[in-house]
């Protein structure tokens, strides 16, 4: 089980990203990168954690991730559990 990290930019809070994750993706949490993971297997059953303002802030379960058409591109798309859970906010 392996975990990423994301800066949520333009994100000033965990309330914002929330509310910006359900207005663009509805229940279907995801993220978007340019490239696959290299060890993308073994990311299903981490979490994604989320850096705002140079702090772990929050974090959001992985569920899979797949390469999709976008209209930017191929992308991969990386999957969450639905709303992000705070996690103790350290530097």
């Amino acid at each position: 089980m392996l975990h990423l990290t994301k800066v949520a930019v333009g994100c000033p809070d965990i309330e914002t990203l929330a509310r910006l994750q359900r207005e663009r993706w509805g229940d279907e949490a995801c993220s978007l990168t340019r490239f696959m993971p290299k060890r993308a297997a073994e990311l299903a059953g981490g979490s994604l954690f989320w850096i705002i303002r140079h702090r772990l802030v929050a974090r959001q379960p992985i569920l899979g991730c797949e390469m999709v058409t976008t209209p930017w591109g191929v992308k991969c798309r990386i999957a969450l559990a639905p709303g992000p859970v705070p996690v103790a906010n350290l530097p």
